[in-house]
């Protein structure tokens, strides 16, 4: 549905798509100064566009199961008020 994965796309910078967070903690350390090196390759053009992809699957999933929870919500209990709130302006 999203375009995922690229045929371009490499077995390795799939990998790093699909489990992101070692990426990324391997580059904040480094920009903090903790590690003195990179321990990945900066992804291409195609990698960096299979994470994007992957986040916003990601979140067009949550919306989806949060859509489904709030209708179940107020057709039980339609007087509910619900209040969203968000820490990181998304």
């Amino acid at each position: 549905m999203m375009g995922y994965p690229d045929p371009a796309l490499t077995p390795a910078e799939k990998s790093i798509a699909e489990d992101f967070a070692p990426y990324m903690l391997d580059h904040l350390k480094y920009h903090l100064g903790i590690n003195p090196s990179l321990s990945f390759p900066p992804l291409s053009a195609t990698g960096r566009e299979a994470v994007r992809t992957l986040y916003d699957a990601e979140l067009r999933y949550n919306d989806a199961q949060l859509d489904i929870l709030l209708d179940n919500l107020l057709f039980f209990h339609p007087n509910t008020i619900v209040v969203v709130l968000a820490d990181h302006g998304e």
